[in-house]
């Protein structure tokens, strides 16, 4: 029986780990052209409010940035051209429900979708895909509006907790919606510090009729400038709906009109950060010759103050209704922020509401949180507390 010569076997040995070697840098090639991403935050704390019914004291999920679990991966086409996807759903911790708001809400017109989404579908925060190149994004699904990008950019509370600027912009100035279903939105690229941004929303959901046809179709500009310390902003939002106040008009052709523009501006100077914005909204109906329905005016200013792993933020807001005399609202408030690390942070916050005749409340921090003041000229106020996690 002949032996094998044990000198060649090294040679097969060899082969067979630069065969395996080989398959697995060729598989690693393939998969650096695919990647997913899973990310999210969870966000808890406590509400102690009163928004014009009496104070009380909740359990909260979401009041700094909402509670969320997200999907987003991208593939490589070649050529410089990607393929790109976001799932985003948003939780409320505190009771576990699937939900884009927070707890006990229920959904706002216009403040987070222009068609009333279904608060029991799945990923309501953000659901898109598309392809991005060197000539820059199309995206098509649900996702966030121009106006967003600019209230948040503006926003020392990041549009979240009780002083930020979103429980004017949002819920006080007509059209200031955050998210657009059915949404086909391109992005530039960036041209020096300079980049744009259009969306189209077809509002398909509402597409039943001949006069509801044109309901939730929304079309929205913004461009950005961000160089150094400086950024500047602005965005417009232009929407249709059914008649808000429909109980008032018989004609079947009415739908709501809605426009609303804002600039924003903030500089870092590295020892401190200020901001600034100024808007309007107004509604009319396109059905009868009825004029403005509703015509109001935003202004803000805030800053934060960075100290070691300390940050503090104040932040002032004026609404001014140009149609109804001595409806005015003011939100103003205070911050603080302690980062226990990259990912981990304590937040507290402060925010006041102060009315003239109307009934303004804070309903708002970085999700629906289901406070709605019911009290004519009644002053609200609501603190947050709590603690942030990314990952």
């Amino acid at each position: 029986m002949c032996e094998r010569d044990p000198r060649k076997r090294p040679k097969k040995s060899v082969a067979l780990v630069a065969a395996a070697m080989g398959g697995l840098l060729a598989c690693g090639s393939a998969l650096a052209q695919s990647n997913v991403t899973i990310y999210g935050i969870i966000d808890v704390g406590i509400d102690i409010s009163d928004n014009g019914h009496g104070s009380q004291f909740r359990a909260q999920s979401g009041q700094s940035a909402g509670t969320r679990l997200g999907f987003k991966g991208e593939e490589a086409l070649g050529n410089g051209l990607k393929a790109i996807w976001v799932l985003e759903q948003g939780l409320a911790i505190d009771n576990a429900a699937n939900t884009v708001h927070g707890t006990n809400s229920t959904s706002l017109p216009g403040v987070n979708t222009n068609s009333g989404a279904n608060l029991g579908s799945f990923f309501q925060r953000q659901a898109y895909g598309g392809l991005s190149s060197n000539f820059g994004t199309i995206t098509i699904g649900r996702q966030y509006t121009p106006f967003f990008h600019i209230k948040r950019n503006a926003d020392a509370f990041n549009m979240g907790l009780s002083p930020t600027i979103n429980n004017i912009y949002a819920i006080i100035i007509p059209g200031g919606v955050d998210r657009f279903d059915n949404a086909i939105f391109y992005n530039s690229p960036n041209l020096s510090g300079l980049t744009f941004g259009a969306v189209y929303s077809a509002g398909n959901e509402n597409n039943t009729d001949d006069f509801l046809d044109k309901a939730g179709r929304a079309w929205s500009l913004m461009a950005q400038y961000n160089n150094g310390g400086l950024w500047v902003g602005g965005a417009y939002n232009n929407m249709r709906g059914q008649d808000p106040l429909k109980q008032q008009f018989t004609l079947a052709t009415d739908v709501a009109k809605t426009d609303a523009w804002m600039l924003g501006a903030s500089y870092d100077f590295t020892v401190a950060k200020i901001y600034g914005s100024y808007g309007q909204g107004k509604t009319k109906l396109s059905g009868g010759d009825y004029g403005e329905l509703t015509k109001r005016r935003v202004w803000s200013i805030a800053g934060s103050l960075p100290l070691g792993r300390h940050t503090l933020k104040a932040s002032y807001a004026h609404m001014d209704d140009r149609k109804v005399d001595n409806a005015d609202f003011t939100v103003y408030g205070l911050g603080y922020e302690y980062a226990f690390s990259k990912r981990t942070a304590l937040y507290a916050a402060y925010g006041r509401g102060e009315n003239e005749s109307g009934r303004y409340g804070l309903p708002l921090t970085a999700v629906t949180n289901g406070l709605t003041n019911t009290s004519p000229g009644k002053d609200v106020y609501s603190f947050n507390l709590g603690v942030r996690h990314t990952f």
